[in-house]
């Protein structure tokens, strides 16, 4: 029996659909065996379970499984015995499986004689023709104190459902029937109409938005009557209605728009707490564990730390902690990225962490929690850190970035320049880790799901990576500002606080606006600005007219509006006109053709019936960040750049002459040599930006090559770059610890890879 109640849970459902996939199956397979859709779905369904009980330790339901899933290859190979006769005696196996899965799941003990089972399938395969007839029935020798029964193949067994346990007492004996009650406890519903009922949710909120706006106009109805019945125009009038008797139609009318006030209230009533509960219950439906996902990960750390030569000890926590479906399927990789990342480039090597006084174990954890708006995942490790100094020698190295724009930047967002594009500290390139890629990945697949990344690390002490994820991703809370006349909402929860700001508050620092706000200097910029809005597209007649009328307002009270939005802890203030609503919309995604947008994460309808852009906080601090290093920024005289150098040491003359064409290709100047002798010659008399060199060769080779080079102080910082044949994990090794900044096999040779390489160490 599974001892875990979660594990059970997830094998019943993983397990009744491999089952009925096979029921159904061979049951087509006994009248067409060579159907190879139906081949291929029922041997990937025996594989599949195979595969799940072989993590669970269920031995027997894997040896069952394994046994069927050899005799279904003979007809996926086209084996010419395999027929319908044999697809017969399989179903003998099929009955074990599903009693020895109850069994595991709880239900009554099999006593399935697993060895007797597969003897009979095997003697019954070896006594068949290829020419014989099938079979209805194939009788299973049955064990001791067991009887045996034939199976029938028109008789498949129920799908999610579970038989109520008899009492003791009540116990059927051996071959007589028992009065089973079949009840369904659970119902598999396909994800596309899940997906469909939240979209409707989110419409039902819009909706509920809609009617307290009506509910608000008929308040400001009935507060208008109760005013004017008050006012002395209405007592005249209603005195003269009075001699003609039209009083008391005035009082039905009245009475009417109080009664509908008060069941109108009652009615928006009911329906908020309707729609509440509804909304919460419809979430509830798609939450998942993320133990479901955090489970997968012990063995990906135990292999990784164990293929690096390193001692970690993972551990996991929170994984009761659940999430929506989508986050909890789209959060898979990027953590599984990030926990290889961490083991490789932040957990040290036992002599390092020795050397530095921590324990030989580094320590490495994944832990998620819930927040009253958030969803909180923390990878947190004991080892090196991120540092800032290298990440900015890096971007340097890399002309990712100038001096003056790192300058300008906060610790915080010089650690964020890790989820650049192509960015690596990793000082060893191969043609499969080091290359920079991922990390940008990353951040994309969390910013895709509305959430974000902060990163909190001190250099030599460990690093923790922060991500945030929203509750849900299908409404969110908006404040709604407007912009040249057009609202744009920006998520509440990357909204700090609003602030009105006189013209004479904003000051400029280096060419950046910024006012004083909490006693410390804060950088504000125009959205209309972030945004590239050209408010002459935007203006019709309409509202060219509705400018002119509050253009007066505006320019006699002579304050802006000001928003200041939070970003993983870095501050900034966007003006805009005017600040309509905060309100709760329902998020709607970007159709095909606009897959992503600058600042623009999606678009929501708001109840007036206007579309309205939903920004992305992160997008828009990238945003000021480049705003600022614009205003910044003096034009300066471009010099004109030699071609950049590369020393290529090659023995073989093909291979020499073809990295040196690819090369040039790639526009650098190509300086040959065909030995280590050759190259330090070479070296000595040009000007030489990198090394690409080969590792056999006579003479010196290229491990010696690279000693060597590294032994001059002044080659200190010289890229060097081995292309070889030797592609195992050892020669790896000695290429790193001889001092090589990058590795490539020539098996897996890729000339991208190669050049892409040179530009990033170059």
């Amino acid at each position: 029996m599974i001892d875990e109640q979660e594990f059970r849970d997830l094998f019943k459902e993983e397990s009744d659909e491999h089952l009925l996939c096979l029921d159904e199956g061979l049951l087509a397979l006994e009248k067409n065996p060579f159907d190879q859709t139906t081949l291929d779905q029922v041997f990937r369904a025996a594989h599949s379970l195979k595969g799940a009980a072989r993590m669970l330790y269920l031995s027997d339901v894997e040896t069952v499984a394994h046994r069927c899933e050899d005799v279904l290859r003979l007809g996926k190979n086209g084996d010419s015995s395999f027929s319908g006769v044999v697809v017969g005696h399989l179903f003998p196996l099929l009955s074990a499986m599903h009693a020895l899965i109850d069994e595991a799941l709880g239900g009554a003990r099999a006593d399935i004689d697993v060895a007797g089972v597969i003897a009979t399938l095997d003697a019954a395969l070896a006594g068949h023709g290829s020419d014989s007839a099938p079979v209805e029935a194939v009788p299973v020798e049955a064990a001791p104190g067991t009887v045996a029964e034939p199976v029938v193949a028109e008789q498949p067994v129920a799908p999610e459902a579970e038989v109520a346990a008899p009492d003791e007492e009540e116990q059927a004996q051996p071959g007589q029937p028992v009065n089973q009650q079949y009840r369904i406890e659970t119902i598999r519903v396909p994800t596309k109409k899940l997906d469909g009922l939240l979209s409707q949710m989110g419409e039902l909120i819009v909706a509920r938005g809609r009617v307290s706006r009506r509910m608000v106009e008929i308040e400001q109805l009935a507060d208008a009557w109760e005013e004017w019945q008050r006012s002395p125009v209405a007592a005249a009038f209603l005195n003269q209605a009075g001699q003609g008797g039209g009083r008391s139609r005035f009082d039905q009318l009245g009475s009417m728009i109080q009664s509908l006030y008060r069941a109108s209230a009652e009615d928006m009533t009911r329906l908020e707490s309707v729609a509440d509960k509804i909304a919460a219950e419809v979430r509830n439906i798609r939450l998942l564990p993320l133990s479901s996902i955090f489970n997968l990960f012990s063995r990906l750390v135990r292999d990784q730390a164990a293929e690096q030569g390193k001692k970690v000890d993972f551990r996991v926590f929170g994984g009761d902690t659940q999430a929506d479906k989508q986050i909890v399927e789209e959060m898979k990789d990027p953590l599984m990225h990030m926990l290889r990342n961490a083991v490789d480039h932040g957990i040290e090597m036992e002599a390092e962490r020795v050397a530095r006084g921590k324990p030989a174990t580094g320590t490495l954890s994944i832990r998620a929690r819930q927040t009253a708006t958030n969803i909180v995942i923390e990878i947190c490790d004991d080892g090196r850190g991120i540092d800032p100094e290298v990440i900015a020698r890096t971007a340097l190295k890399r002309k990712l970035l100038s001096r003056k724009e790192l300058d300008l930047m906060s610790i915080e967002q010089i650690q964020a320049l890790i989820f650049s594009p192509g960015f690596s500290t990793s000082q060893f390139v191969t043609d499969i880790s080091g290359r920079g890629v991922g990390m940008d990945v990353v951040r994309n697949n969390v910013e895709r799901l509305k959430g974000h990344i902060e990163i909190d690390s001190v250099p030599g002490n460990g690093c923790t990576m922060r991500i945030l994820l929203p509750m849900t991703l299908s409404s969110t809370r908006v404040l709604v500002a407007e912009v040249n006349h057009r609202p744009y909402a920006i998520p509440a929860e990357a909204v700090n606080t609003s602030i009105h700001l006189d013209r004479n508050m904003i000051f400029s620092i280096e060419g950046r606006k910024n006012i004083t706000w909490q006693g410390t200097a804060l950088h504000v910029v125009a959205l209309a600005d972030l945004l590239e809005v050209d408010e002459r597209l935007l203006k019709s007649r309409l509202v060219e007219k509705q400018a002119q009328e509050a253009a007066p307002a505006k320019a006699e009270n002579g304050y802006l509006l000001c928003v200041v939005v939070e970003v993983a802890g870095e501050r900034f203030g966007l003006l805009v006109d005017d600040l309509l609503d905060e309100r709760e919309v329902v998020v709607k995604p970007h159709g095909s053709l606009l897959r992503r947008i600058r600042n623009v994460s999606s678009v929501t309808i708001l109840d007036s019936g206007e579309v309205c852009m939903i920004l992305n906080p992160q997008d828009l601090a990238r945003s000021v960040h480049r705003h600022v290093t614009m205003d910044s920024e003096e034009v300066e005289a471009t010099v004109e750049q030699r071609k950049q150098v590369v020393l290529l040491v090659e023995d073989s003359m093909t291979t020499r002459i073809q990295e040196k064409r690819i090369l040039e290709g790639g526009g650098y100047e190509v300086v040959t040599a065909v030995d280590g002798i050759d190259a330090m010659n070479k070296l000595v008399t040009n000007r030489i930006d990198a090394v690409v060199s080969d590792i056999v060769m006579p003479n010196v080779d290229g491990l010696e090559l690279t000693a060597m080079i590294r032994r001059e102080s002044k080659y200190n910082e010289m890229p060097v770059i081995l292309v070889t044949t030797l592609a195992s994990d050892q020669d790896k090794k000695a290429g790193l610890a001889a001092g090589a900044n990058a590795y490539i096999s020539k098996p897996r040779f890729d000339q991208k890879i190669l050049l892409e390489t040179l530009r990033r160490l170059i």
